[in-house]
């Protein structure tokens, strides 16, 4: 934990990192994860394209930008290898610090991320791939029952939108989320028949 005691203050990320990534801060990204999760480490974009195809991303949190190779930290990281989740609890593979603050990818907050951006066919056909860092903001923390809503129709628009959940941030539309929820389970359909 030693390696982690500079980033225990306000964290922000240094100018060097968002000269040297993709700047994906303006891409509406969101995660969909089990409603009591508290380590957000991936998130999605689909986004739809003049030419009919899709832009869709897969954006994991960049954990290696905290932790250095060889580190006590990267070694007991290795030996642990997974979360692991418990009826009631979780014992997590890295340090709440971590997992939970500096590499979750909560709403509205600037992050690290390692991506890979696929320029899709609506059938699924890959026409080009793109693999680096980034920064991101998500927008919106969907929940497995609120992804599966927008998907029946249940949820359509923020009148919609369950009230006990923080609402979309970024001047993002609950609209366009659910249309592009919808259009990932159109590609993901289509890739399977």
């Amino acid at each position: 934990m030693a390696c982690l005691q500079s980033f225990k203050s306000k964290w922000t990320i240094p100018p060097s990192e968002l000269k040297a990534r993709r700047d994906l801060r303006g891409t509406r990204i969101f995660t969909i994860d089990p409603s009591t999760a508290k380590d957000l480490d991936d998130a999605l974009h689909c986004t739809a394209l003049p030419d009919g195809n899709f832009e869709v991303g897969v954006h994991i949190a960049d954990v290696s930008f905290f932790i250095k190779p060889h580190s006590a930290l990267d070694i007991e990281a290795r030996q642990r290898s997974t979360s692991v989740y418990l009826v009631q609890r979780v014992i997590p593979m890295l340090p709440p610090l971590l997992c939970e603050n500096l590499c979750s990818l909560n709403p509205g907050v600037e992050r690290l991320c390692v991506s890979v951006i696929w320029t899709l066919s609506p059938d699924g056909t890959i026409l080009s791939t793109w693999f680096g860092r980034g920064v991101m903001k998500s927008c919106v923390k969907l929940d497995y029952d609120v992804a599966q809503g927008m998907l029946d129709g249940v949820i359509k628009d923020a009148a919609t939108f369950p009230p006990d959940l923080p609402p979309p941030v970024l001047n993002t539309r609950v609209e366009d989320v659910v249309q592009d929820v919808k259009n990932l389970w159109s590609i993901a359909r289509n890739l399977r028949s």
